[in-house]
Protein backbone atom coordinates (compact mmCIF):
# COMPACT_ATOMS: atom_id res chain seq x y z
CA UNK A 1 0.00 0.00 0.00
CA UNK A 2 1.53 3.45 -0.95
CA UNK A 3 -0.38 6.03 1.14
CA UNK A 4 -1.42 9.60 -0.17
CA UNK A 5 1.65 11.60 1.23
CA UNK A 6 4.30 8.48 0.80
CA UNK A 7 5.54 7.28 -2.48
CA UNK A 8 7.35 4.21 -0.75
CA UNK A 9 4.67 1.47 0.06
CA UNK A 10 3.72 0.45 3.57
CA UNK A 11 2.61 -3.17 4.87
CA UNK A 12 -1.11 -3.03 5.38
CA UNK A 13 -2.56 -2.93 8.52
CA UNK A 14 -4.96 -5.99 7.69
CA UNK A 15 -5.80 -8.51 5.73
CA UNK A 16 -8.26 -7.63 2.75
CA UNK A 17 -12.01 -8.98 3.30
CA UNK A 18 -14.66 -10.13 1.16
CA UNK A 19 -16.51 -6.74 2.34
CA UNK A 20 -13.74 -4.96 1.13
CA UNK A 21 -13.95 -6.67 -2.78
CA UNK A 22 -17.53 -6.22 -2.70
CA UNK A 23 -17.81 -2.14 -1.45
CA UNK A 24 -14.16 -1.40 -3.21
CA UNK A 25 -13.12 -0.15 -0.43
CA UNK A 26 -9.82 -2.99 -0.47
CA UNK A 27 -7.70 0.05 -1.46
CA UNK A 28 -6.95 -2.48 -4.58
CA UNK A 29 -7.18 0.51 -7.94
CA UNK A 30 -7.00 0.31 -12.00
CA UNK A 31 -3.58 1.67 -11.56
CA UNK A 32 -4.58 5.02 -12.28
CA UNK A 33 -3.05 6.66 -9.34
CA UNK A 34 0.31 8.43 -10.33
CA UNK A 35 2.12 7.23 -7.82
CA UNK A 36 1.52 3.36 -9.13
CA UNK A 37 0.87 4.07 -12.65
CA UNK A 38 4.23 2.96 -13.65
CA UNK A 39 4.29 -0.20 -11.68
CA UNK A 40 0.66 -1.57 -13.16
CA UNK A 41 1.65 -0.78 -16.49
CA UNK A 42 5.12 -2.89 -16.33
CA UNK A 43 2.37 -5.52 -15.30
CA UNK A 44 0.23 -4.86 -17.78
CA UNK A 45 -2.61 -3.74 -16.32
CA UNK A 46 -3.95 -0.38 -15.47
CA UNK A 47 -4.24 1.52 -18.59
CA UNK A 48 -1.61 -1.39 -20.34
CA UNK A 49 -3.91 -3.68 -20.28
CA UNK A 50 -6.23 -1.81 -22.94
CA UNK A 51 -9.44 -0.35 -22.87
CA UNK A 52 -11.68 -1.72 -20.07
CA UNK A 53 -8.68 -3.28 -18.13
CA UNK A 54 -10.74 -5.55 -16.74
CA UNK A 55 -10.13 -8.77 -17.38
CA UNK A 56 -13.67 -9.98 -18.37
CA UNK A 57 -12.91 -9.56 -22.23
CA UNK A 58 -8.49 -10.97 -21.80
CA UNK A 59 -7.51 -14.63 -22.66
CA UNK A 60 -5.58 -15.26 -19.77
CA UNK A 61 -6.98 -16.79 -16.77
CA UNK A 62 -8.54 -14.02 -14.50
CA UNK A 63 -6.51 -15.60 -11.56
CA UNK A 64 -3.11 -15.24 -13.10
CA UNK A 65 -4.09 -11.90 -14.00
CA UNK A 66 -4.71 -11.82 -10.33
CA UNK A 67 -1.70 -13.48 -9.05
CA UNK A 68 0.43 -10.34 -11.22
CA UNK A 69 -1.68 -7.61 -9.18
CA UNK A 70 -0.90 -8.95 -5.88
CA UNK A 71 2.46 -8.02 -6.14
CA UNK A 72 2.22 -4.74 -6.74
CA UNK A 73 0.85 -2.04 -4.12
CA UNK A 74 -2.47 -0.49 -3.64
CA UNK A 75 -3.45 2.73 -2.78
CA UNK A 76 -4.96 2.49 0.52
CA UNK A 77 -5.56 0.66 3.89
CA UNK A 78 -7.99 -2.09 3.33
CA UNK A 79 -11.73 -0.86 4.61
CA UNK A 80 -10.29 3.03 4.25
CA UNK A 81 -10.88 4.43 1.71
CA UNK A 82 -13.48 3.28 -1.72
CA UNK A 83 -10.99 3.23 -4.57
CA UNK A 84 -12.50 2.34 -8.19
CA UNK A 85 -10.45 -1.06 -9.53
CA UNK A 86 -10.01 -4.35 -10.25
CA UNK A 87 -12.43 -5.42 -6.97
CA UNK A 88 -14.91 -7.93 -8.79
CA UNK A 89 -11.89 -9.46 -10.89
CA UNK A 90 -10.75 -10.33 -7.89
CA UNK A 91 -13.85 -11.61 -6.19
CA UNK A 92 -14.24 -13.52 -9.51
CA UNK A 93 -10.82 -15.38 -9.27
CA UNK A 94 -12.08 -16.06 -5.09
CA UNK A 95 -15.31 -17.88 -6.86
CA UNK A 96 -12.99 -19.70 -9.02
CA UNK A 97 -10.45 -21.01 -6.09
CA UNK A 98 -13.08 -21.86 -3.86
CA UNK A 99 -15.54 -23.60 -6.70
CA UNK A 100 -12.66 -25.27 -8.57
CA UNK A 101 -14.63 -24.18 -12.21
CA UNK A 102 -14.22 -20.99 -13.98
CA UNK A 103 -16.38 -17.78 -13.76
CA UNK A 104 -18.88 -18.34 -16.10
CA UNK A 105 -18.75 -22.60 -15.38
CA UNK A 106 -19.35 -21.76 -11.60
CA UNK A 107 -22.92 -18.81 -12.96
CA UNK A 108 -24.41 -21.28 -15.46
CA UNK A 109 -24.03 -24.21 -12.87
CA UNK A 110 -25.05 -22.24 -9.39
CA UNK A 111 -26.92 -19.15 -11.08
CA UNK A 112 -28.45 -18.84 -14.01
CA UNK A 113 -28.64 -22.57 -14.49
CA UNK A 114 -31.06 -23.14 -11.88
CA UNK A 115 -32.66 -19.88 -13.04
CA UNK A 116 -33.42 -21.16 -16.27
CA UNK A 117 -31.57 -18.69 -18.05
CA UNK A 118 -29.53 -20.65 -20.47
CA UNK A 119 -28.77 -18.22 -23.08
CA UNK A 120 -26.77 -16.11 -20.11
CA UNK A 121 -23.58 -16.15 -20.25
CA UNK A 122 -19.88 -14.37 -19.58
CA UNK A 123 -19.02 -15.60 -23.13
CA UNK A 124 -21.40 -16.11 -25.60
CA UNK A 125 -20.31 -19.34 -27.76
CA UNK A 126 -19.61 -18.30 -31.57
CA UNK A 127 -22.57 -20.69 -32.71
CA UNK A 128 -25.27 -18.13 -30.24
CA UNK A 129 -23.76 -14.71 -31.36
CA UNK A 130 -25.73 -14.49 -34.58
CA UNK A 131 -29.00 -14.34 -32.73
CA UNK A 132 -28.15 -11.96 -29.89
CA UNK A 133 -29.37 -8.57 -29.42
CA UNK A 134 -27.21 -5.85 -29.06
CA UNK A 135 -24.74 -5.69 -26.47
CA UNK A 136 -23.80 -1.84 -24.63
CA UNK A 137 -19.94 -1.53 -25.56
CA UNK A 138 -17.53 1.17 -24.20
CA UNK A 139 -14.65 0.68 -26.22
CA UNK A 140 -13.38 3.90 -27.96
CA UNK A 141 -14.29 5.88 -25.05
CA UNK A 142 -18.29 6.16 -26.48
CA UNK A 143 -20.79 3.71 -25.21
CA UNK A 144 -22.30 2.62 -28.10
CA UNK A 145 -25.01 -0.05 -28.88
CA UNK A 146 -22.97 -3.20 -30.36
CA UNK A 147 -24.41 -6.11 -32.50
CA UNK A 148 -27.77 -6.80 -34.02
CA UNK A 149 -30.96 -5.60 -32.54
CA UNK A 150 -34.29 -7.51 -32.64
CA UNK A 151 -37.86 -6.24 -32.19
CA UNK A 152 -38.39 -7.61 -28.65
CA UNK A 153 -42.14 -7.35 -26.89
CA UNK A 154 -42.69 -5.04 -24.47
CA UNK A 155 -41.73 -5.73 -20.91
CA UNK A 156 -44.45 -5.66 -18.85
CA UNK A 157 -43.07 -5.59 -15.15
CA UNK A 158 -45.13 -8.24 -12.64
CA UNK A 159 -45.19 -8.07 -8.76
CA UNK A 160 -42.83 -10.13 -7.04
CA UNK A 161 -42.60 -11.68 -3.65
CA UNK A 162 -40.02 -11.12 -1.77
CA UNK A 163 -38.36 -13.73 0.53
CA UNK A 164 -39.79 -12.23 4.33
CA UNK A 165 -35.85 -12.48 5.04
CA UNK A 166 -35.32 -9.99 2.63
CA UNK A 167 -38.53 -7.80 3.68
CA UNK A 168 -37.24 -7.39 7.34
CA UNK A 169 -34.21 -6.89 6.87
CA UNK A 170 -34.07 -3.84 4.15
CA UNK A 171 -37.34 -2.54 5.59
CA UNK A 172 -38.75 -2.90 2.69
CA UNK A 173 -42.28 -1.83 1.83
CA UNK A 174 -43.73 -4.53 -1.02
CA UNK A 175 -46.98 -4.87 -1.84
CA UNK A 176 -48.67 -8.19 -1.18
Amino acid sequence: MIPAEATDAVPARRQITIRDLLTHTAGISYGTDARVTEQYRDKALGSAAGWGWYTADKAEPKCTTMDRLGTLPFVAQPGEAFVYGYNTDTLGCVVERVSGMSLDAFFRARITGPLGMQDTRLFLPEAKRAGASGAVSSAGGAMRLRGPVREQAPFTPRPIRLPECLRQANRLRVDQ
